[in-house]
Parts: structure tokens; C-alpha cells; sequence
């Protein structure tokens, strides 16, 4: 059986795996996302079923899936299910699903049904749903090309700006006042060369190349290049409390963690103290997720001084374009590249508060390297 929900919980196929009075045991995450549910949704802890989902019975399939659950292989070849009609599931995305479903039911050497696997098709893939994902594709890709294409031009005005800008500064004197409209012109540069590249950035999915390597390493490789990211003005503190090996991209993860400490320096202001602490915190899955058995993690914790996040906004931070600067001031990309960044890593990122510091907390959670791994791209 734990092969079992390994393999369930793997599978690229929407699957649930149910017991034999029809509850369910385990649901894989891309089960989740077809009904707009979210991905660690645990349907044993809500008692949600499909024998007793009102759409299931008002379409006459339940006898159906109880065929299953008494040792018949069973298939269903169309199922139309209106995901607005469930209350758990994201209201933001709904539509109607056309699903189709094999039921296999696996016996024991005795002869009794020890579970049934439940697969999902959803047909409306080539509808629908297809135009929707290919639409958002092309203005994924719409949004690289523009950033590609205007980079190389936009960093040439930038130079020549930037260098004219140098020229004005050594003709002046300190305490000039063109001396600082230079400076400003410098900041302004340094801000629309880093909205081209997170444009950039977010657009693209740039595969990431896995290696083993210990956490206090990275991090001992990694902290001249955050030092520089913040500033002399911002110091950077380290604790090292439990290491441990993981697999990483450290080139991906240092634009990761760059992001995350801008976020830091933006939200003190400029100057301050920031914490990286590395421990063998879990995460903490909010209400109804469950995390993945036999993962041990590692955390690196990146707190500031600064005001923090309102609990309220928390979530909202890792969205797209989201932010609380002024107008200009920011993306709102930073920490949602970072956090897509992680998620390639099989990691996650979350937003909290730091208790000694006083303001954000962001927490980067890696599942530790297993014995046996093998470094991988």
C-alpha cells in the first residue's frame, strides 16, 4: 500500500484512491487542481466523497462508482461538473468540467477489495479549458517577447544615460544639488533595469539544474553576493542552527533569496538588520493541506525590522504584480518569482512575522536530499 500512494501521489493523472466503504484515502494534487481545489486539500478530513457529491447524485452516476467499491471495473465516459457549485473550490476559476473517470477496483490475495484507484480525464481539455490555458500561454509569451526584445534596447539607453549622468557628477560640486538629480537619475536607471528583468523573469520557465549541496555552504558561497544586493547600510546576520543537504540550483535560489532580501531592504527603508537563520523547521500547511509523508525539510528563515505584513495581506504577497509601495515604486513580481523559483526547487515559500525582529519573517522550505539521491538537472 505505501507503494501504492507513492505512485498515486506522483502520477501526472488526477487520481484518488478510495477505501472500500467509499471514503477517500489519499488524493493526488493534480486530482485537486482539476476540480479548482487547492493542491494539498485533504478530502478524508472534510468527509468529502464523490459518492456524496450533490452533483454526482443528481447526475444518477453514484451507483456507478458503488459498482467500483463492490469489485467491478467501472468507467464512466462523460461526467459534466460545475465547480461553482462547490463550496471548497476556487470561485475565481469557475467552469464547467466534462470528466470522464476509470475506476480499478485492486483486490486482496483473498479475494476482498482492499481499494479502488479512481482516474480522471477531463475532456473539456480540448475545449474550453484548452482555449483558457492557451490563451494565458501567449501572453505569457507575449510578455517574454516584449521583455526580450526591448532589454537589449532599453539597457543601451540606460548606459548612455548612466555614463552621462557619471560626467555630471565630476563636473559638479558635492554638495550640488545636480550633483544629487544625478543620483536620483542612477536609482531610476537601477529600477527599470531590474522591471525588465523580473518581466523577464516571471515570463519565463528557466529549467533548473539540481545539485546536492549543504545549506552552511551555500549559504558561505552565497553571503558577499546578499551583502551587495543590500547595501552597507543593512546588515546581514546568520545563524546556522541545523544543516543539512538539499538539491539546488544556487544561481536560481540567489535570485530567489535576492528578491526576498530587497523585499527586506525596501520594507526598512533602506538600513537595518536582517536575520537568515537556517533550522529544521516544517512547514506549517494551513487548513485542510497535508505535506507529503516521510519529508524531512529544512527552512531558511529571512526576517527584518522592518513594519512587516498584515496577516490579511499575507497571501496576497506572492501574487503577481501585488504590492503595497506607491505607484512606480515596485513590480510586484519579486516575491512571486521567488516563490515560483521555489516551487521548481519542490519547495514552498511562505509569509509570516518574526518574532524577535519584529517585522516579516519569509521562510523558504526544501525538502532534504535523501540518501540515495543522485544529483539531477
Amino acid at each position: 500500500m505505501k507503494l501504492l500512494t507513492q505512485f498515486i501521489r506522483q502520477l501526472n493523472t488526477p487520481a484518488q484512491l478510495w477505501a472500500p466503504d467509499g471514503t477517500v484515502l489519499l488524493t493526488n494534487a493534480r486530482f485537486n487542481e482539476l476540480f479548482r481545489l487547492p493542491a494539498l486539500l485533504d478530502w478524508s478530513r472534510y468527509k468529502l466523497s464523490l459518492l456524496t457529491d450533490p452533483q454526482a447524485v443528481d447526475a444518477g452516476i453514484v451507483a456507478m462508482f458503488r459498482r467500483a467499491l463492490e469489485g467491478m471495473p467501472t468507467e464512466i465516459q462523460s461526467f459534466s461538473y460545475e465547480t461553482a457549485r462547490n463550496p471548497e473550490a476556487r470561485q475565481d476559476e469557475s467552469e464547467t468540467l466534462v470528466l470522464g473517470f476509470d475506476l480499478q477496483p485492486l483486490l486482496t490475495e483473498a479475494g476482498d477489495l482492499a481499494c479502488v484507484v479512481c482516474l480522471v480525464t477531463d475532456h473539456a481539455s480540448t475545449g474550453t479549458r484548452f482555449e483558457h490555458e492557451l490563451m494565458r500561454s501567449q501572453k505569457m509569451e507575449n510578455i517574454e517577447r516584449l521583455a526580450s526584445g526591448v532589454a537589449h534596447e532599453f539597457n543601451n539607453i540606460f548606459t548612455g544615460i548612466k555614463g552621462m549622468t557619471e560626467l555630471i557628477k565630476d563636473e559638479v560640486d558635492q554638495t550640488s544639488e545636480i550633483r544629487e538629480f544625478a543620483d536620483i537619475i542612477h536609482q531610476n536607471i537601477a529600477r527599470g533595469a531590474e522591471l525588465i528583468q523580473q518581466l523577464s523573469s516571471f515570463a519565463r520557465d528557466v529549467p533548473v539544474n539540481l545539485r546536492r549541496m549543504t545549506l552552511s555552504g551555500y549559504l558561505e558561497r552565497a553571503l558577499p553576493l546578499m551583502q551587495m544586493h543590500v547595501q552597507r547600510r543593512v546588515t546581514i546576520e546568520t545563524e546556522i542552527r541545523r544543516d543539512g543537504e538539499v538539491l539546488i540550483d544556487a544561481s536560481r535560489l540567489d535570485q530567489a533569496l535576492a528578491n526576498l532580501l530587497l523585499n527586506a531592504r525596501d520594507a526598512m527603508g533602506g538600513r537595518g538588520k536582517v536575520r537568515i537563520v537556517i533550522d529544521d523547521t516544517a512547514p506549517t500547511p494551513a487548513s485542510g493541506h497535508v505535506l507529503p509523508e516521510g519529508v524531512e525539510w529544512r527552512m531558511i528563515e529571512i526576517a527584518d525590522a522592518g513594519p512587516g505584513i498584515p496577516p490579511e495581506l499575507r497571501l496576497r504577497a506572492l501574487e503577481p504584480f501585488f504590492t503595497t509601495k506607491e505607484r512606480g515604486k515596485a513590480t510586484g513580481l519579486g516575491l512571486s518569482v521567488a516563490s515560483r523559483i521555489i516551487l521548481s526547487h519542490n519547495g514552498m515559500l511562505t509569509v509570516g512575522e518574526s518574532a524577535d525582529l519584529g517585522g516579516a519573517a519569509l521562510r523558504v522550505f526544501l525538502p532534504l536530499a535523501a540518501a540515495e539521491s543522485e544529483a539531477h538537472g
